[in-house]
């Protein structure tokens, strides 16, 4: 588990380090479909993470 919350993290932050540079170079102007599934890919991690996390946690408390 620990190993696949690792590599999750790291494409995680592969993801959002690519999100940042097509911000800058303005990939997301010219192609409204990418930037789309790209946030929403990367909110439904973050989201995802924090509930796994919070259940974690509350089942610790138990």
């Amino acid at each position: 588990m620990v190993l696949f919350s690792l590599f999750g993290f790291v494409g995680f932050c592969y993801a959002l380090l690519d999100w940042a540079q097509d911000i800058q170079t303005g990939v997301y102007t010219r192609d409204h479909l990418e930037a789309t599934y790209e946030t929403a890919a990367l909110v439904m991690y973050g989201v995802l993470s924090l509930r796994f996390i919070r259940s974690k946690l509350n089942s610790d408390d138990h």
